[in-house]
């Protein structure tokens, strides 16, 4: 599945989204465990770099298969650092009882009394635990068996590589003394020996590394190495007789001498890295360092040494020996801050382009502490991209928007604080995307962690994008109940934000400008999709009203721009016993809607009135359409006067239907122009809120114009059909010019309409039409194309079925 970003960026969506929400919803509480959530979640994106990496050729890079790996570390980082924050805070708050206690000892109590220093220490070993695979060098044998080989022979006479001499002796300080080179063979295996001690190191395994060099046939390699020992006392420190003794006594010498063997130029760059690391030179230990988290390590690594060669120089010293040599080492102050900002500007293009990747920002931030300034980041990106404005784009932006939105859920789930607007707008936002992706089917499980309000929102937001079919799209509505969201809310906003779409055509047109559409014309998608948005309120019996004000809201918006034929649709969609007959008997005269009316049955008695209003106008609005296609034919019947093969009983037949059409409409059209056809603004319905909100405004301003619009009209077709029918039906012709007075009565507000309407000049000319007719006519009249007119009928009520 492929979304396009806000900024035009083209996402890949695979399964990952469905995966992570499969994981949120079956670990349940088990989220800090060895096995637990935020375990899952590492294992799942370490497995998909590694698929990543499998499916491209060897030697090429992915950065999709770095990304995942970059996800992979946070989540450990996030499992180890947050993890002791929210759960290991309380620290050993006990003193040392004696000045004898050994550097080990010392050591020990810092690493539980000081918070800095375990959560660097927290930070170093996540480090080193999810350093990069590597390839040990294999053990050798022998000890330098070329070189010794190139002895034997007199490589004295013989050159190596480059024509310097080979060394006479065996010793691990020969090269150095001597200014003599090994075998070439043998300095290919120690750089790759030398390489794998500094990888065991940096995946914090120095016992691998001893290991490796004795059985390298290197013992001495190893005892420099056992320098790093701190010094314990098993009696001193715990009272223990049985106690054993070990760890270097000297340990500045042994950093001095660490630090020397670092600066020398001549030895392999990973040995001096290995021994700059131990004597806390950073400069000299970086050329090891090929990736930026090999670098945050070394500045680590580096740090808590110093902060613990202060303490141990601090303790008093009870044995004085003449052998301590008086050392000056590099010295490192620098706190976390001051050694991320170092990284995110250095002037290495390498580390630059890689503290550019999201998750190690967002790595560093975990680090400090800074949840906020995350969420934050995001938010402000997420706003100006919203607000058109160009921002940098994020290369994984779904990748991000998904790990921040489960980082948020876990803390939030574990009790840790976050700033809610921040969290809330983060889930919003994966919400939003998932929509996109179209993963209906875990929308309401993310929603759901959103505030109330918020979360009938969102769902509504994807509920008006769906075009399933209506069993299916219940089905939706029914999930998100089982998500514990608020499925009648849902509901009611769905309708709201489709009913809102209307107003996007524009304000409401002049009374004069309306293009009415025809009632046969088919209706268009969108207002499909309107009409359907019914469906979400007929879901359940008890959302009847809310279905029936919904319906009367769709009515009078298509209304109010002439599209007869959706009104039409919509009334037709309402179910036949929407109207209960208890509602029914609310619109009867003898029914009084005042300020003591509870609000239920108000709100009932108003919408079923304005309803049965709507359905009036319709109603007349199908009796005149039916009339038109009647007097079409007039034309034609006047042609079969002259002509033998129409028989006087057609012409009787479609006259006598014509003359019923006209009394009919006739009757209608004045009844509910005199009615004043609408209610009062006051008595509409209340939408989806209080009367006090934008939307009764809208609302109003909605039910006058309709006034303007419709009653004018009927006018209109009052006056069509009486003057059309002048010469058939006797006195229609002084009925079309007495519509002056009917117009003119006092108990109507006709006249008022017509000059807010702009029509009133319209109708005036009309009437001009009428008058100069009547000095036409003779004064007896006449039925010219009938010779003996038929009695006039009763008329009919004016109830037309649509």
């Amino acid at each position: 599945m492929q979304v396009r970003s806000l900024q035009g960026e083209i996402y890949n969506v695979a399964e990952e989204c469905d995966e992570f929400a499969g994981l949120w919803t079956n670990m349940g509480e088990n989220i800090w465990e060895t096995d637990g959530l935020l375990s899952q979640f590492e294992s799942y994106a370490r497995g998909r770099a590694e698929q990543i990496r499998e499916e491209y050729s060897y030697g090429t890079q992915s950065n999709d298969a770095e990304n995942w790996e970059l996800e992979a570390n946070t989540w450990s980082l996030v499992y180890r650092l947050l993890g002791a924050r929210l759960f290991d805070a309380d620290l050993d708050e006990s003193k040392v009882t004696h000045p004898y206690a050994s550097d080990l000892f010392l050591v020990s109590k810092r690493f539980n009394q000081n918070i800095f220093v375990k959560e660097a220490e927290i930070v170093r070993e996540w480090l080193e635990a999810t350093a990069p695979e590597y390839y040990p060098a294999e053990i050798q044998a022998g000890y330098m068996e070329f070189t010794v080989r190139q002895m034997e022979r007199g490589a004295n006479i013989h050159r190596s590589l480059k024509g310097e001499e080979i060394i006479t002796s065996l010793d691990p300080d020969a090269p150095t003394r001597q200014s003599r080179k090994i075998a070439e063979e043998d300095q290919n295996y120690e750089r790759a020996l030398n390489q794998t001690i500094f990888d065991y190191i940096r995946r914090g395994n120095l016992d691998g590394a001893l290991d490796l060099c004795e059985k390298s046939k290197q013992p001495w390699k190893a005892a420099s190495l056992r320098g790093r020992f701190l010094f314990s006392d098993g009696e001193m420190d715990n009272n223990d007789e049985n106690g054993t003794v070990g760890g270097n006594v000297n340990r500045e010498l042994w950093r001095f001498t660490c630090y020397q063997m670092a600066r020398e130029e001549s030895f392999d760059p990973y040995e001096r890295a290995v021994y700059a690391l131990f004597a806390g030179d950073l400069e000299n230990a970086k050329v090891a360092c090929k990736s930026w988290e090999d670098h945050l390590w070394a500045n680590y690594f580096v740090m808590m040494d110093a902060d613990f060669g202060r303490d141990l120089q601090a303790k008093p010293v009870y044995f004085h020996s003449d052998d301590v040599v008086p050392a000056t080492l590099p010295t490192s102050a620098r706190t976390p801050d001051q050694i991320l900002d170092s990284l995110f500007m250095s002037e290495n293009k390498d580390l630059a382009d890689a503290a550019s990747s999201p998750f190690r920002i967002m790595q560093a931030r975990i680090i400090l502490g800074q949840m906020e300034e995350i969420l934050r980041g995001l938010k402000t990106q997420i706003d100006m991209a919203n607000a058109g404005i160009q921002v940098p784009s994020i290369g994984n932006f779904p990748q991000i928007l998904r790990f921040l939105t489960h980082l948020v859920l876990v803390l939030r789930k574990s009790g840790y604080l976050l700033n809610s607007e921040y969290a809330d707008f983060i889930i919003r936002s994966y919400v939003d995307f998932l929509i996109a992706a179209k993963k209906g089917t875990i929308i309401a499980l993310y929603a759901a962690a959103l505030p109330a309000h918020m979360q009938v929102d969102s769902y509504a937001r994807f509920l008006t994008l769906m075009d399933d079919e209506m069993l299916v799209r219940w089905e939706y509505l029914k999930l998100a109940g089982t998500h514990g969201v608020d499925v009648h809310m849902v509901a009611r906003r769905t309708v709201q934000l489709a009913i809102s779409s209307l107003r996007d055509e524009g304000p409401l047109p002049n009374a004069r400008d309306v293009v009415f559409t025809k009632l046969n014309d088919l209706v268009t998608s969108e207002e499909e999709q309107l009409i359907r948005v019914l469906e979400w309120l007929i879901y359940e019996p008890s959302q009847s009203l809310d279905a029936l004000i919904c319906s009367n809201t769709l009515v009078r918006r298509f209304l109010v721009r002439g599209r007869y034929h959706a009104a039409i649709a919509v009334l037709k969609k309402i179910p036949n016993n929407l109207i209960s007959p208890e509602w029914k008997a609310m619109t009867l005269k003898d029914f009084k809607v005042d300020n003591e009316t509870d609000p239920r049955s108000r709100s009932i008695a108003t919408s079923v009135r304005e309803h049965a209003t709507y359905r009036s106008l319709l109603e007349c609005l199908g009796a005149y359409n039916l009339w038109i296609s009647l007097y079409a034919k007039s034309t034609t019947m006047s042609k079969y006067v002259a002509r033998s093969n129409v028989s006087a009983k057609e012409r009787q037949d479609w006259t006598s239907k014509l003359i019923d059409s006209t009394t009919r409409v006739e009757s209608a059209l004045r009844e509910m122009a005199q009615s004043g056809w609408n209610v009062d603004a006051e008595e509409i319905s209340t939408e989806f809120g209080t009367e006090n909100e934008p939307e009764d405004v809208t609302r109003n301003q909605e039910v006058g114009m309709l006034r303007l619009i419709y009653l004018s009209e009927m006018l209109f077709w009052l006056h069509q059909i009486l003057f059309s029918t002048r010469d058939i039906i006797r006195g229609n012709l002084e009925k079309s010019i007495r519509l002056a007075d009917f117009v003119a009565v006092d108990n109507t507000d006709l006249l008022d309409v017509l000059d807010k309407s702009g029509r009133l000049p319209d109708f005036l000319n009309l009437m001009r039409v009428s008058g100069v007719e009547c000095l036409r006519q003779p004064a007896a009249g006449g039925f010219p194309w009938i010779s003996n007119p038929p009695t006039l009928p009763k008329p009919k009520p004016a109830v037309f079925p649509l």
